[in-house]
């Protein structure tokens, strides 16, 4: 089964700033943002 995914769109543009997550015990240095999960195995890119 494939990962569920979204349209096109820029994550690096300043109005998606809020769909990045701070990466935990990283002192707020590394983000990370998914761009695909299968909700089922939860295998997520």
């Amino acid at each position: 089964m494939s990962k569920t995914s979204k349209t096109y769109w820029n994550p690096l543009n300043l109005e998606n700033s809020s769909k990045w997550e701070i990466i935990e015990n990283s002192k707020g240095m590394l983000e990370e943002l998914t761009l695909a999960i299968d909700e089922k195995s939860g295998d997520y890119t």
